[in-house]
């Protein structure tokens, strides 16, 4: 999603998560330059992010967090879509930057009060609110840049990230969200779901500016970094997005810089609703394929992101040796290591379905 011009105002959009645009009976914003399609959920859990807030207005006496940077991510990695303008640096959202990013979303979009808590909800999952309840980075998570499901996984858009440009004193000024979502060109809407076993893809949900930084070429750039990092460190070959056919420029734009129309498939044995398809009629799905990741990047020669160090090492040498036997005695132990590992797999289910009211909340 984004917004460009000033007079008059032109407005340029992704389908955002789980709004993907509504069916016709939806409830829908207020009449206004950037359409009448919700915007989608955005959000965090509950326990996670409570503050309420009154959206557009920033508070004077309150000084801009500084998120954490991309470039400090990638370590040792350079990249020359870094290079943005005066000022703006390129930063990764975590979970704290929740209500940063509203402070762009809401106001575009124009959303709704009604719409606020599944406006974050949505946004909050691809932030890292799963990590945020479990693991040894809970309550506080840093943002990840490896891809957050493994190719060929069918997850949808609760996993992904926010890349923002960040300015010292205005804070966010333009942000770009990424998910992962099945790449058969089906959209959210009600009774709509992908086919079983379709893999998911990397899907751009919102694009957006802040009315003072636009018409500076801002969404360019942001979106050149997050192709960057989708070919370079996520080790994907295309990317995919939804727009709706009656904004024009936000067409241009995608066809100047390389997103192709793609045709919708019929599939009999799993047809599409009324409502899907009625959307369907008036919005263009896009793919574009990325270039070949980067000589000595993670994706081409396996080159170690810092996250990566900073995880458990394992066992050194001395240790692995120190584990194995030899003759018979390795025997026994190997058959009472089965039954260690059968008596642990209990306990990993369950811990899995204390946490699946997690995933049902997201959704």
């Amino acid at each position: 999603m984004l917004t460009l011009g000033s007079s008059p105002t032109v407005s340029i959009r992704t389908w955002p998560a789980h709004g993907v645009p509504r069916a016709p009976h939806a409830p829908r914003h207020r009449g206004s330059a950037v359409g009448s399609i919700a915007v989608g959920s955005i959000g965090a859990v509950g326990a996670v992010v409570t503050r309420r807030r009154r959206w557009g207005a920033r508070a004077s006496d309150r000084a801009p967090r500084r998120a954490v940077l991309l470039a400090e991510l990638l370590g040792e990695i350079h990249w020359d879509e870094l290079a943005v303008e005066d000022q703006l640096t390129v930063v990764v959202a975590d979970l704290s930057d929740v209500e940063r990013c509203m402070e762009i979303v809401v106001p575009v979009f124009e959303v709704k009060t009604e719409e606020l808590e599944s406006v974050r909800r949505g946004l909050a999952g691809r932030l890292g609110a799963r990590r945020s309840l479990v693991g040894p980075d809970a309550a506080a998570p840093r943002p990840k840049l490896s891809r957050p499901a493994p190719h060929g996984s069918t997850e949808g858009p609760e996993l992904g990230l926010v890349l923002a440009l960040e300015h010292p004193e205005h804070g966010f000024v333009a942000l770009v969200d990424l998910s992962l979502w099945p790449a058969d060109g089906r959209v959210r809407a009600p009774g709509a779901k992908s086919k079983p076993g379709v893999a998911s893809k990397p899907y751009v949900l919102n694009l957006c500016v802040t009315p003072s930084f636009r018409r500076q070429g801002l969404a360019r750039q942001l979106m050149a970094v997050l192709e960057r990092l989708l070919r370079d460190v996520w080790g994907d070959k295309e990317v995919y997005l939804h727009v709706e056919d009656k904004q024009v420029a936000a067409n241009a734009l995608y066809e100047a810089i390389g997103y192709v129309p793609m045709k919708y498939t019929y599939d009999k044995d799993f047809p599409y609703t009324k409502a899907e398809a009625s959307i369907l009629r008036n919005v263009t799905w896009r793919r574009k394929f990325l270039p070949v990741a980067s000589e000595g990047s993670p994706a081409r020669s396996g080159t170690i992101l810092p996250e990566a160090k900073e995880e458990d090492p394992g066992p050194s040498f001395e240790e692995e040796d120190e584990e194995c036997g030899d003759g018979e005695e390795d025997i026994e132990d190997d058959g009472e290591e089965e039954d260690e590992e059968d008596e642990e797999e209990v306990p990993q289910k369950a811990e899995d379905e204390d946490f699946d009211w997690v995933t049902s909340l997201m959704k």
